[in-house]
């Protein structure tokens, strides 16, 4: 696959904030306030925003997201794919808390015993210790997804897609990895594209093309990821061939095994049929 380009709008660059109430970006003149609540929580990305007065009118729907947060949070461990806490497990074969491998090693045993914030925090130590290996920072997208710090998970899948292209990593197990990073952005960006409007988009996910070259890559590289149909559903229907498209649709929901992902699809399928 070729490389990605992202450009000057990564979400990967430092230094970038957008107030979350009236998405005015931070600058010399204007300094963003962060969300205490989210700094109370623990949250990898906090809300912040320019003014009291803009955090006062966005409280309502900051607050639907508190509450949000902590159910995901509760349901954290048990979203966690058992291939992915196989590889935490496997990857840490090193009892030395300071290594990258006894650091990986502590975050499936965190992972078992429910500790998210644990193995958060191991992961992102880990990441200190080699932050030019993906595999670290795609585990914690992981979590952060399934947490639901959908801005935190964002940042890690691309930055796992940045360094598995740039590093010459286009090959197994990391083209795995690649391909479930790419479709799981588009995932959450679809699905919660509300709640990151301090975030820019990355470039893969504004040209179609881009988008249909990835999500068919991806398709054929981890078939059994429902999201993969689910992305070339979305770009079917784009396209106006809503055969395609739901069947497409249907296949997602096959091979989901949320039932709610089941449900959601399904009905993106009966969607489509209406249009037909």
């Amino acid at each position: 696959a070729g490389a990605i380009t992202f450009g000057e709008d990564s979400t990967t660059r430092k230094g970038w904030k957008r107030c979350w109430g009236c998405n005015t970006k931070e600058s010399d003149t204007v300094k963003m306030l962060r969300c205490q609540k989210c700094l109370d929580m623990d949250h990898a990305t906090p809300a912040y925003y320019c003014s009291r007065e803009c955090q006062k009118e966005d409280w309502p729907r900051h607050k639907a997201f508190h509450k949000s947060m902590k159910k995901r949070a509760k349901q954290a461990s048990s979203m966690l794919k058992e291939e992915d806490l196989a590889a935490l497990l496997s990857e840490g074969t090193d009892n030395d808390n300071t290594s990258y491998q006894g650091i990986m090693g502590k975050v499936g045993q965190c992972i078992v015993q429910n500790d998210m914030k644990g193995a958060r925090r191991l992961l992102e130590k880990a990441i200190k210790r080699d932050p030019d290996n993906p595999i670290a920072h795609h585990n914690l997208a992981t979590i952060f997804s399934n947490s639901g710090h959908y801005s935190g998970a964002v940042q890690e899948f691309i930055q796992t897609v940045l360094l598995i292209e740039t590093g010459g990593m286009m090959y197994e197990p990391y083209m795995e990895m690649w391909a479930r990073s790419v479709v799981s952005t588009h995932a959450i960006y679809r699905d919660n594209g509300g709640a990151l409007v301090h975030l820019p988009k990355p470039k893969f996910l504004v040209n179609e093309e881009v988008m249909l070259m990835c999500a068919k890559q991806a398709s054929e590289l981890v078939p059994s990821y429902n999201e993969c149909w689910a992305m070339l559903a979305l770009l079917s229907e784009k396209r106006g061939d809503l055969q395609e498209s739901k069947k497409l649709y249907e296949k997602a929901a096959q091979l989901s095994e949320k039932e709610g992902n089941k449900m959601k699809f399904k009905r993106e399928a009966k969607r489509i049929g209406n249009m037909m």
